[in-house]
């Protein structure tokens, strides 16, 4: 058996350069080369599956890829795979293969094929149906989609889930075919949000994850999906009425209030309603004045500012709904207990009459700037988060009150670390056209100088850090 699977490894290996070397020569149009490369070697890895006894073999065979492919993109030796636009998607390719494998093993291979199959097949269908074809255009982060791609993509998901979960599973047809339309439609908005090639990860890995939650509990996942899609319909209505995201923002709210409520619960939506509503709100108050304050200062929010805020509470909804542990609740209200404090101590604490300090050294400095505080800003905070722990008191099970302080002092806490770490880490850069302190590279249609801080650490990467520090800290008191 092992002799065999050697074989077939190295065959495999030789058949996928030999298929990189054939068409960078046959196809001249680099990008067409790209897909059809991307097609080719997703059928073989996933037909691969089914070779295997041994799967050391498919994980030693992604990670020759994920190692050959980078070095391939550094120096530049086929076209079809440069990084186009800083595309990562050749290198994210056999990391979600690798992922598939690891994280559902080969007692779930028609899990594991149906989602790379998507991904190798609609994918790369979309993309040369919209480049030949597409004429209306719309984007959302960084790349151009169209939307006879985006229909070529849902369709060809949708018929190999259908087709994949009727070969693999037993499930009645008209579950089947609601369920299989349902996350079609998810993964076909969630393909939008290709930046830096990263739809190469996140279709597969996450659409294993909806396959998964759907075969396991297809009637829940029907009634929660239906739930979550009304629900956060009805939350970008509001969004949009009152323009607190704009149309990135809106997309990815939509993807991740469908992860949430889908995997962690249906109410686990309503303290996330509830920071939305009223950092909305608040950014409304004395806007004006918030803008003559601050030059970078936005209402809206768009999908890098959702997805930094939202992503950790992601991936709690995914350990919660495997383990349905209380740790996993309690980590996810102080999530949104720190986004909260931090929103309402910055709306505020901008418009406050005190002078705002640096939180590390309590030097005076204009309000605006990450790390400045103030004495009511850090009350407001407090009382932010405590509003977290109150309002989901009101709908969570009513052992959470035990926790209340838990998740107070923890949404506070990372608060005042996003604060810190704004202060000394997060880039401050130099107009040198206005000479104004600004958040951002580039400002007066110009690169600005960075005087302060790492260029890597920006607002949103401050915000992601500070949720990873609420979670922790919670988990920490906790297990006290």
């Amino acid at each position: 058996m092992m002799i065999k699977d050697f074989v077939f490894f190295i065959a495999l290996i030789i058949i996928i350069k030999i298929v990189v070397v054939v068409v960078n020569k046959i196809v001249k149009d680099v990008f067409i080369a790209r897909k059809v490369i991307h097609l080719l070697a997703g059928l073989i890895t996933s037909f691969a599956l089914f070779l295997f006894n041994n799967w050391y073999f498919l994980y030693a065979l992604a990670i020759i890829f994920i190692i050959t492919n980078y070095i391939e993109i550094k120096k530049n030796r086929f076209k079809s795979m440069a990084m186009l636009n800083d595309n990562l998607g050749t290198i994210f390719f056999p990391i979600s293969y690798l992922v598939l494998i690891l994280l559902w093993g080969k007692f779930n291979v028609g899990l594991i094929f149906i989602s790379f199959l998507i991904m190798s097949i609609s994918d790369s269908f979309a993309a040369i149906f919209g480049v030949k074809f597409g004429k209306f255009k719309y984007k959302l982060l960084n790349d151009d989609k169209t939307f006879i791609g985006s229909l070529v993509f849902f369709f060809s998901a949708y018929i190999i889930l259908v087709s994949g979960i009727w070969y693999f599973y037993a499930l009645p047809l008209y579950i089947l075919f609601a369920g299989a339309g349902l996350i079609a439609l998810f993964i076909t908005v969630l393909e939008n949000f290709s930046i830096y090639g990263i739809d190469n990860f996140s279709v597969p890995v996450i659409g294993a994850f909806f396959i998964n939650k759907f075969l396991n509990t297809p009637y829940e996942f029907l009634y929660l999906y239906i739930i979550a899609f009304l629900t956060v319909s009805v939350i970008l209505y509001i969004s949009i009425k009152l323009r607190l995201l704009d149309i990135s923002g809106n997309a990815a709210a939509f993807i991740t209030g469908m992860i949430i409520m889908i995997f962690g619960g249906s109410l686990w939506i309503l303290p996330m309603l509830f920071f939305f509503i009223s950092g909305g709100l608040l950014s409304k108050y004395k806007k004006n004045f918030k803008e003559k304050l601050s030059s970078e200062y936005s209402e809206k929010r768009d999908a890098y500012q959702v997805l930094a805020n939202s992503f950790v509470a992601i991936l709690v909804a995914f350990l919660y709904n495997y383990t349905l542990h209380t740790i996993y609740i309690i980590g996810f209200l102080s999530i949104i207990a720190a986004q909260t404090a931090d929103t309402w101590g910055a709306e505020f604490g901008i418009v406050s009459k005190e002078n705002a300090f640096l939180i590390t050294t309590f030097q005076n400095i204009e309000h605006g700037i990450s790390g400045a505080v103030s004495i009511s800003g850090l009350i407001w905070a407090f009382v932010g988060s405590l509003s977290i722990s109150l309002f989901s008191f009101l709908f969570f099970d009513s052992n959470i009150v035990k926790y209340i302080g838990i998740i107070t002092f923890s949404g506070w806490l990372a608060q005042i670390v996003d604060s810190i770490l704004g202060a000394k880490y997060q880039a401050l850069y130099k107009c040198n056209i206005c000479g104004r302190f600004v958040e951002k590279y580039y400002h007066c249609n110009q690169k600005a100088v960075l005087v302060k801080g790492f260029s890597l650490i920006d607002n949103n990467m401050v915000n992601f850090l500070s949720s990873i520090f609420a979670f922790v800290f919670s988990v920490l008191i906790f297990f006290k």
